[in-house]
């Protein structure tokens, strides 16, 4: 990878060409904590952005990393997302400081460098806290760390160490049991009678079979505005499965909305297809590692095991017997 410039934050980084996506850059930058990609199109985009998108854009990033995407790849619409993603609350941010340390620390008591004389591991540290805490100055992460400390989640060691508590593991704990506490699963999908099957005998059992249940708007009974349920939904959902299965090039707009919507609200969305339409998925969305199917039963198998992958085992599945 050569040295180069990182897109959203102006910071060194380094760049590579050798991405496996057409028209698009690979970067790997401690800004944002590790490697992302971006398409040319996108790249241009990401000059007008607000100096305030930056921390969330890095959000983003990270999020997606931490859902199994290795390289999350930023798109015009991922840029466009922008304007409907939310910054996170001071509480957030102490939580998602607590969850840095602890991908740092590989045992208990282990502590971390966050001050002192300066060298290339402190230097990749403090930017990687930036990133993690979104934040855009050092003072910001300092009085995370303050008020970490203050609440007994962490201890400091001296004036330039830090470790988790025991108090900040248990918080830890209750933050993966609270985060594992939904069990809906919302479907978006055309809802064509040549999609019964997709959704009978693959969508809905494997979601059922990975402990979670799934929710299709045009199932659900209520008198209110169908936008408005679909958003209150999604709000209420884990994660969102998208198909594009469509007629040939007929789009559906819809799940590419409910996507979108899942998307700025920093939830999981899995990406499905079948093999017949995946040229007619829009480019914007393309560059995601869809589920290529072509039977019911291969998307069953393909998706159970994508949602163990990336998001894990939900409440509701059985215990084996």
């Amino acid at each position: 990878m050569l040295n180069s410039e990182c897109p959203i934050w102006g910071t060194p980084a380094s760049q590579s060409d050798d991405n496996g996506l057409p028209n698009s850059k690979k970067y790997y930058s401690h800004r944002t904590a590790g490697y992302f990609s971006v398409t040319d199109d996108a790249l241009k985009a990401l000059r007008n952005i607000k100096p305030s998108q930056r921390p969330i854009l890095t959000t983003w990033i990270i999020t997606q990393r931490r859902l199994g995407q290795f390289c999350p790849a930023i798109t015009p619409s991922v840029v466009r997302q922008l304007e409907t993603m939310r910054s996170l609350t001071v509480w957030d941010r102490r939580d998602h400081l607590l969850h840095y340390l602890a991908s740092k620390i590989e045992r208990i008591g282990m502590r971390v460098q966050i001050a002192g004389q300066v060298t290339d591991d402190l230097r990749r540290t403090t930017e990687e806290l930036l990133a993690w805490t979104e934040s855009v100055e050092d003072r910001e992460c300092r009085y995370l760390v303050d008020f970490c400390a203050q609440e007994g989640l962490i201890e400091k060691v001296g004036s330039y160490e830090i470790q988790l508590t025991l108090k900040g593991y248990e918080h830890l704990e209750e933050l993966g049991k609270a985060s594992s506490t939904s069990s809906q699963v919302f479907v978006a999908m055309w809802f064509s009678h040549s999609m019964n099957d997709a959704y009978e005998k693959g969508i809905a059992p494997a979601i059922i079979s990975a402990g979670y249940s799934p929710l299709r708007i045009d199932q659900k009974e209520h008198i209110n505005k169908i936008d408005d349920e679909i958003v209150a939904e999604i709000r209420r959902s884990k994660f969102l499965v998208a198909d594009f299965t469509s007629e040939p090039e007929k789009p559906r707009g819809g799940v590419y909305f409910e996507a979108g919507l899942a998307f700025g609200l920093n939830k999981p969305v899995i990406w499905t297809c079948h093999e017949g339409s995946i040229p007619y998925v829009h480019f914007d969305t393309r560059q995601f590692n869809h589920i290529v199917w072509d039977c019911h039963s291969d998307l069953e198998s393909k998706l159970k095991t994508r949602i163990l992958a990336v998001v894990g085992e939900g409440p509701l599945l059985k215990p084996a017997s």
